[in-house]
């Protein structure tokens, strides 16, 4: 082996064990990341379609797909997007050249929860001589439908098949105008002329059929069409129809904001969704027993949470409610129960449906919305739940007490106090009858000739008392006499008593009475209670058992990589 092999080599080495100390003398917290949108640049040449959770569009010249609230990287393509279709797995575009056709087939699938377009599987036949009308994926099904001649073809496909002979293709119409084709089952829902007709007709179809199957004589300027479990959709200059396809009646269900946006349809967990795109956003709603109600708005402008909050209140939950992501993306991001308290830190209204929700967090720190209208209590700030009072002098129980922007846990550390600071509690958030139901505490303190406001957690602090030596200890490390082993925490001082859970060395406690070294037990705080220790088990400063024995191996190890490297240095250096 040469030196400049051997070096590399120790370097990594010595990396590596560099790597583990780091690990064991360091302790690093996360916090949640509030929700980012999905964000999406379109315009009117967008092209769109829809499957279960997932949407595929496109946009100069690149294909997209948005799933799980992610949206994938971009493969881009040549030629004019004249339409899209797409299933569980793949997607399917008509692309316009000059005056050729072509079908671009791609697969995609979801990985860690985001969506990976795959590169393009096979182009599919040239279909130069025919002129493309549109392509569906109904039921994960593809359809292309095509005018060739005076004849209407249409043809269920996939990757294998070969389309390059249209004449084998089954003959659907001549001598119509047609702009679009569903077919579902032995159904065909024909969009003309900017009408909708239903026909079971297995023949080719004329126009002396078409009008004996008008769908409804005053629905008019009906711009796309769209079929999800059971019902036709319709987009028309006056609104979103839902149609019957039985009884041929339609039913307006919503107001369009662009009479010649186009829409589609999807299913999942058992719900019905409509999408529509409008110039330059894509918009969701989800399909009610009560009507049509907005969910879902996909567009280029992120959304802004609320930052500053002037009142905080906890409330209680008289029903359950839904927790989302934000008032523009109803994604929901955790079912809220019945009796649960959350804090409410502002109102924010939604401009769109024009709905005010309230932004709320859960006491393990995650942050949403939910509808103001939920049936819900507003909790008092009372007294005093525990030993402080407000009005009363506080202390960190340890050396780096953690002050929060607001009280939960995933709120922004605005400072940390050690247990010489003198605290003034302004209030306990939340409390019933003499219960405190919110973990923290508002307090105030000077720094720096400033004042400074924020949260504690309730567990964190203690009455005052002034500490006249600074050896007074808040906090105790857990140390352990194996390496990988743990240490037990009791509910009682005895060994006999049930285990709480068990803490592994390293563990930074803190202390919820005065430390005696030659006690037999310790009493700590564990959670929102308090549990006890073996003392043997404890110390006070230093490093931990674990971590020194990491910092001799490593140690052991350097040494001898030094010696190796000096040994093969100089055999080398010898003509060994």
């Amino acid at each position: 082996m040469k030196s400049k092999e051997i070096i590399t080599y120790s370097v990594l080495v010595l990396c590596i064990i560099a790597l583990v100390c780091l690990c064991a003398l360091s302790c690093y917290s996360t916090v949640e990341a509030e929700n980012t949108d999905v964000i999406i640049d379109i315009n009117s040449s967008t092209r769109f379609d829809t499957y279960s959770e997932s949407f595929a569009y496109t946009v100069s010249n690149n294909l997209y797909v948005v799933a799980n609230n992610y949206i994938s990287d971009p493969i881009s393509f040549n030629g004019e997007c004249i339409d899209i279709a797409i299933n569980n797995t793949n997607i399917l575009l008509l692309v316009k050249s000059s005056t050729s056709y072509t079908i671009r087939y791609y697969s995609y699938s979801i990985e860690n929860n985001k969506p990976v377009i795959k590169d393009e599987m096979s182009k599919i036949g040239d279909l130069s001589n025919a002129q493309i009308k549109s392509i569906s994926g109904l039921g994960g099904v593809f359809n292309l439908f095509y005018l060739k001649g005076s004849f209407y073809y249409s043809k269920v496909f996939n990757e294998n098949t070969n389309i390059d002979d249209m004449e084998l293709s089954q003959v659907f119409a001549q001598d119509v105008d047609i702009t679009n084709l569903l077919v579902v089952n032995t159904t065909k829902i024909i969009l003309s002329n900017k009408k909708v007709y239903i026909t079971s007709n297995t023949n080719a179809i004329g126009a002396a059929d078409l009008n004996a199957d008008i769908l409804v004589n005053n629905l008019n300027d009906v711009s796309s069409i769209t079929y999800t479990n059971g019902k036709v959709y319709a987009n028309s200059n006056t609104g979103i129809y839902s149609i019957d396809t039985n009884s041929k009646t339609a039913t307006k269900v919503l107001d369009t904001v662009n009479a010649e946006s186009s829409i589609r349809t999807a299913t999942y967990n058992d719900q019905d969704f409509i999408f529509i795109s409008n110039n330059n956003a894509i918009i969701q709603y989800v399909v009610l027993d009560s009507g049509i109600e907005y969910y879902n708005k996909f567009d280029n402008v992120p959304y802004e949470h609320p930052t500053s909050f002037d009142i905080l209140t906890v409330a209680k939950l008289n029903e359950s409610a839904k927790l989302f992501s934000s008032p523009k993306n109803l994604q929901v991001k955790e079912d809220l129960t019945e009796g649960s308290y959350i804090l409410i830190l502002c109102e924010k209204e939604d401009s769109d449906v024009n709905t005010t929700y309230l932004y709320v967090a859960t006491l393990s720190g995650i942050t949403g919305y939910i509808k103001k209208d939920v049936d819900l209590t507003h909790i008092e700030n009372e007294s005093n739940a525990n030993e402080l009072q407000i009005g009363q002098y506080a202390q960190g129980l340890h050396q780096s007490t953690k002050i929060y922007k607001s009280p939960y846990d995933s709120s922004q550390v605005i400072d940390t106090v050690d247990i010489f600071t003198r605290l003034v509690v302004i209030n306990n958030v939340g409390e019933v009858d003499k219960t405190q139901v919110w973990p923290y505490y508002k307090v105030s303190y000077v720094k720096d000739d400033q004042i400074i406001t924020g949260y504690v957690k309730s567990t964190s602090v203690s009455p005052y008392c002034q500490l006249t030596a600074p050896t007074i200890l808040k906090s105790v490390i857990v140390t352990t006499k194996t390496i990988g082993d743990s240490v037990n925490l009791y509910t009682l001082p005895d060994e006999n008593s049930p285990i709480i859970t068990y803490v592994v060395d390293g563990t930074n406690l803190n202390l919820a009475e005065e430390y005696d070294k030659d006690s037999k037990f310790t009493k700590v705080v564990y959670n929102d209670g308090y549990a006890y220790i073996l003392t043997e088990s404890l110390q006070t400063t230093g490093l931990t058992s674990m971590q020194i024995t990491i910092i001799i191996v490593a140690a052991i190890v350097f040494i001898g990589t030094v010696i190796m490297v000096v040994i093969l240095v100089k055999r080398y250096k010898m003509g060994y």
